[in-house]
């Protein structure tokens, strides 16, 4: 629905604004329901014999449906001004649209209309701006980040950068798990040496599809798979911080992958715990890792206290909004891949990630993580209830 759309029926565009932007939804068959009715009332009202006014009725509406023609030709006018108006400058973020503004190539990434050249593109603005719309962390903002890297890969189909950002947008928050085979495939073909695009690949092969298609249920395929994957990206960021004069924070990120991997996948808890350690040698303060960490203390290794003290840290932060929204999905990603596993000890660990989702989120919003989190919520009642009946019966 963001391009205009002219139906022989005259379809209405009805424009709202929300999010900054313009977005059309349609009436159907408007301009021939209208039709109808004046059609029967003609008939009501006209004298005369029956082909009469039928004639009077034809005649009129002949000149209904020239009219209305015309006012279809404005509403699609008037629909095709605002359409490019949006493209051109209202991408629903305002510090987003003025970062955009400010690169060169990249008012043109944002397209919902025909008319441009590959020549006007920039693949690394349109890339900036990509990422930007996925920090946003709105399912708006996601949806426009799949624009702008569609567009971008239609021009530019051999950027490694651009693949992994489209690859980073439907593993993690539009979860199109099909699309974003072919993206991390293509990523780590045109980059082998890149850290995130052997960490996105690894963090495809863990979602639902991968990880229960090994043999009706057998994912140890699978798992070797992933894990080969974050033990590469490993591999790299510590080459890669022997080469840059031995600045070993770049370690951290890879070893925080692949804890929470071995934490929530291969429920390799003692090689997770070793590998959290590791990363907070490098980030100590850092409070993803933290969380984490604390989910796996208290839910998996008995340190309760331990644990639930490192998770009341990331939530002070979150209630500061000092994450960024996206982060919300990430926590949605870990949500379903712990929810798949049907193991009913893994749900206070959903439970933890979806609060804390909710405190980033705005809980009106449907998306990906908000539908995994009602679920999980659901079965958290379900289950309430179910032993309450059990005490009560016991009593």
């Amino acid at each position: 629905h963001h391009s205009p759309v002219l139906f022989f029926e005259c379809q209405t565009p009805c424009y709202t604004r929300e999010g900054g932007g313009f977005q059309h939804t349609l009436w159907p068959h408007a301009g021939r329901l209208q039709l109808k009715l004046w059609r029967r009332r003609l008939s009501e009202l006209c004298g005369g014999s029956k082909n009469s006014k039928k004639e009077l009725a034809g005649r009129i509406e002949m000149i209904l449906q020239m009219t209305l023609l015309r006012w279809c030709f404005i509403s699609f006018s008037v629909s095709f001004v605002f359409s490019w108006l949006n493209a051109k400058a209202n991408v629903p973020h305002s510090n987003i649209q003025t970062n955009a503004k400010n690169r060169t190539g990249a008012e043109n990434c944002h397209i919902g209309m025909g008319g441009f050249s590959c020549s006007e593109l920039s693949p690394s603005a349109c890339a900036d701006l990509a990422s930007d719309l996925q920090l946003a962390g709105t399912q708006a903002s996601f949806l426009d980040a799949h624009v702008v890297l569609n567009t971008s890969l239609s021009c530019f189909p051999d950027d490694a950068s651009l693949w992994r950002l489209f690859a980073k947008l439907h593993t993690f928050y539009l979860v199109q798990w099909s699309v974003a085979e072919t993206a991390t495939r293509r990523a780590v073909e045109l980059d082998p040496e890149n850290v995130n695009g052997h960490l996105f690949r690894g963090w495809l092969l863990c979602s639902p599809p991968f990880i229960n298609a090994e043999g009706g249920g057998d994912n140890s395929t699978s798992l070797a798979s992933a894990d080969k994957s974050f033990r590469q990206a490993i591999q790299l960021a510590e080459s890669e911080s022997a080469s840059s004069s031995g600045n070993s924070e770049r370690n951290f990120w890879p070893l925080f992958e692949y804890a929470v991997f071995l934490s929530h996948v291969a429920e390799d808890f003692t090689g997770a715990e070793e590998n959290f350690e590791r990363a907070l040698a490098f980030s100590p303060e850092n409070r993803f890792v933290e969380f984490f960490f604390g989910l796996l203390l208290k839910h998996r290794l008995g340190k309760e206290a331990e644990g639930q003290k490192k998770i009341d840290k990331a939530f002070d932060v979150a209630r500061e909004k000092k994450m960024p929204m996206q982060a919300a999905s990430n926590f949605g990603f870990q949500a379903i891949i712990l929810s798949q596993r049907g193991a009913l000890d893994r749900e206070p660990e959903v439970r933890d990630l979806c609060d804390l989702a909710a405190e980033l989120g705005d809980p009106l919003r449907i998306t990906t993580t908000s539908l995994v989190c009602l679920s999980a919520r659901r079965r958290r009642d379900i289950s309430g209830q179910v032993n309450k009946k059990t005490a009560e019966e016991f009593t």
